[in-house]
This record gives C-alpha cells, structure tokens and sequence, in this order.
C-alpha cells in the first residue's frame, strides 16, 4: 500500500522537474517545426554530410558550447563517427544542420548537413587503427 506521505512527494518531485523544464524552455527562440525545436541533450545520433561525398554514416554530433535548449541550439559542434572512429568535422555557426532527411522534413534522397562554417573536416577513413595494420 502506498502511503499518501510518499504521494505526495512523488507529485512534488515532478512538479519541480516540469518547472524547472519550463523556466529552461522560456530561453529558448521556437521555430514551430518539431524536430528543430525538440531538446534532444547534449548530442544527437544521426547520420550528417559533413563535406561533399564525405557523410558520418554512425555520426555522433556533440556541442561543445553550454545554454539551455540542448545540441540543436548550439554554437561550437564536433561529429564523431562511431564507424571508422574518425573526429568527422566541426563547426560553428547560429545554426545546428540544415534538417534534410526523411527522419526531419520529410525529404527523400537528403542526409543532414553541416550549418555554418567548418572549423575542419576529415577524410572517409580510419581515424584509430593499429599501426602497421591495413
């Protein structure tokens, strides 16, 4: 049987947590597109074209700039991609990526690209091996 007491507190944990959500969000410019306006952490998974034929299929993309809103309302970003353990690209600009895919806007044919101007880029290649090996 769950006691009231603890109720109680249950109900007052979450109203903190969504307080705290919403002050957070008042910082934050919406553009009234879902998948731009979503907060989605630190980092956001997704497979970015960081350069012409050059895409982070496993891409990890990651802000390196702090305030409210999450990876998508950065500054400063870097991509890593997971595949070949290569430091993809980075960036900086007001904008995150241009959001075409048919994850976000529906496009077909379309990966996500950089935003902004590239601090740099690396090839399609390994980025850790073993020395010596092919």
């Amino acid at each position: 049987m769950i006691h009231l007491s603890r109720i109680s507190s249950y109900l007052t944990f979450a109203a903190a947590v969504s307080f705290s959500a919403l002050a957070q969000a008042e910082d934050v410019k919406l553009t009234g597109k879902p998948y731009i306006d979503m907060n989605y952490g630190p980092y956001l998974s997704a497979s970015i074209e960081v350069g012409p034929g050059n895409i982070a299929y496993k891409g990890i993309a990651i802000r390196l700039d702090e305030g409210p809103g999450g990876v998508s309302k950065g500054n400063k970003f870097v991509v890593f991609e997971t595949d070949t353990l290569r430091m993809a690209a980075a960036w900086s600009g007001d904008k995150f990526i241009d959001w075409r895919s048919i994850v976000y806007d529906g496009s077909h044919g379309t990966h996500p690209k950089l935003a902004g101007e590239r601090v740099f880029t690396n090839p399609v290649a390994p980025g850790w091996a073993k020395p010596g090996t092919d």
